[in-house]
């Protein structure tokens, strides 16, 4: 089942979101973010336990994919792309900024590769927009 992410689902997120990547990322500043409202959440749920999870930002341009996680031994299920495609019933586009070895997941969703890429954190993200 896919649902808005609450607050109380933070420390679930964060566990998912650290076993992805924690030698990249500051999980202290993904789970402020969250609490205090400033990124939403789409997570994808079964018996009650959170599986994955979309992070997003709305931007009067449209919407910003921030952060998306499968966690370990639920991938290849779907999960993720049931996600995005529930983010594109808000009737927006939508855009993100990926690595090179996501970036098929994302073309398989109908997503375009816009602009050159965006060196962060010494890694390479490119820009990718699905019009809606």
């Amino acid at each position: 089942m896919i649902r808005k992410g609450k607050k109380e689902d933070t420390g679930q997120v964060l566990r998912i979101f650290k076993e992805n990547c924690e030698e990249i990322y500051e999980e202290e500043k993904l789970g402020k973010a969250i609490e205090e409202g400033e990124l939403k959440l789409l997570v994808y749920e079964e018996k009650g336990e959170i599986l994955g999870f979309l992070a997003y930002l709305e931007k009067p341009y449209g919407i910003v994919i921030d952060e998306i996680h499968v966690k370990k031994g639920f991938r290849g299920r779907g999960i993720g792309k049931k996600l995005v495609k529930e983010l594109e019933n808000l009737g927006r586009d939508l855009i993100t900024y990926a690595r090179e070895e996501v970036i098929p997941f994302f073309e398989e969703l109908g997503f375009e590769r816009k602009d050159k890429y965006y060196p962060y954190m010494g890694i390479k993200f490119w820009k990718l927009v699905k019009k809606k």
